[in-house]
């Protein structure tokens, strides 16, 4: 009785740190992923500036010739870029909730992983308990066992 209570609070305390370590995990990588998107997205912000610095001063080149025609073009290049920069950001909810159901995912298989391990190990102990516990028949010729 105590081997199994020993068992299984050592099962216990080997799930509880890989519990541990996957909280860890996800939490790493989470803020990873948070720290990439980050980065990525203030790549894409400075890139965003750049082209729209480049497209005003070519803007202010030809203003005098194509006023009409490059205020028209500089609305359309600016919906365009608020079309991408919809278009990224949705992309990038669609990741993160993709990741976030994939972590959730994950999880509920580990737990359920884990309970199958408990319930086999302690099926298995039960077995084993259940086993010593009968009396093994003893033929004649075979030495009694000490009690």
């Amino acid at each position: 009785r105590e081997k199994i209570n020993r068992l299984l609070e050592d099962m216990y305390e080997v799930q509880r740190m890989e519990m541990e370590m996957f909280q860890i995990n996800m939490e790493n990588k989470s803020k990873e992923f948070e720290e990439n998107h980050k980065e990525e997205m203030s790549r894409y912000l400075d890139h965003l500036e750049e082209e729209q610095r480049t497209f005003r001063e070519k803007l202010e080149e030809e203003k005098r010739m194509f006023e009409n025609k490059q205020e028209r073009d500089f609305h359309y290049f600016l919906a365009g870029l608020e079309m991408k920069k919809i278009i990224f950001f949705n992309s990038q909810k669609e990741s993160r909730t993709k990741f976030y159901h994939q972590e959730h995912v994950n999880l509920i298989q580990f737990k359920k992983k884990q309970d199958l391990e408990r319930t086999n190990l302690q099926l298995r102990e039960e077995n084993r308990s259940n086993s010593q516990s009968k009396p093994s028949p003893v033929s004649p010729s075979s030495p009694a066992l000490p009690s």
